[in-house]
């Protein structure tokens, strides 16, 4: 009978010692995603082109896109895991500049305590053809301020704020894609937006605009110049238009 209790004992020794390496192990790997915050910055000039195409590519985070640059792009990056050490590339063919701003992508888009903020500055005077991709990502992206052209941006899950509030000098062409995201879009009162919905799973609120069918328009649409004409195609989640 000792012998019985002393074998019960041992094997319970065990299974509890088993257990506690199982969960250190566990609480290790937790933690292994993240590593020490970097903070880099990144000073981009024109180097003579004269429009620019800019695409940017961030899988995981935030994005803030800001106007107010005297140089073609300013860039703060702030992230705890090396493999989304952003890559950066620009070169001018030509007066054509193409600058690219790209996540690594990897299998970590999905761990917890990570931190990936980029917060863009980019030139508000330079012609700009721009192109958004996002992931799983919240940010704003206040373009008010842009020369922009063409605009195109593809959103994943998350929440973002887009501005597009700008006294344009030349008629601005965009389109959005959502996925499963809730997204609010400013708009100008001052020049003509004819928004085109193709919505998914979602609500469209647009206060202030008449709607014919799948078309939003403001009271000048159709009397300015300048117009900014937006297609947006919503999955699952909410886009408010916004007049400004």
């Amino acid at each position: 009978m000792k012998i019985r209790k002393i074998g019960l004992i041992l094997f319970l020794s065990i299974m509890l010692l088993s257990v506690g390496c199982s969960n250190t192990s566990s609480n290790t790997n937790s933690n292994a995603n993240a590593s020490e915050t970097k903070h880099e910055t990144k000073e981009i000039d024109l180097n003579e082109a004269e429009r620019v195409k800019t695409e940017i590519n961030i899988g995981a985070g935030k994005l803030n896109i800001s106007g107010d640059s005297d140089k073609l792009m300013k860039a703060e990056f702030i992230y705890n895991v090396p493999e989304w050490k952003p890559n950066v590339k620009y070169g001018v063919d030509g007066k054509v500049g193409t600058l690219l701003l790209e996540q690594p992508s990897n299998n970590k888009n999905n761990a917890s305590n990570v931190k990936n903020d980029w917060n863009i500055s980019l030139n508000n005077n330079i012609p700009m053809n721009l192109d958004i991709t996002l992931g799983s990502c919240t940010g704003t992206l206040d373009l008010n301020k842009l020369n922009i052209k063409d605009l195109s941006i593809e959103m994943g899950a998350g929440n973002v704020n887009l501005n597009l509030c700008g006294n344009y000098k030349n008629s601005v062409t965009a389109n959005i894609t959502g996925g499963v995201c809730n997204s609010t879009i400013y708009l100008p009162k001052n020049i003509g937006v004819c928004v085109e919905v193709d919505k998914g799973v979602g609500k469209i609120n647009a206060n202030g605009f008449s709607v014919n069918g799948t078309k939003y328009t403001n009271e000048v649409y159709g009397k300015s110049q300048v117009n900014i004409n937006l297609k947006v195609e919503s999955g699952v989640g909410n886009i408010n238009l916004e007049l400004k």
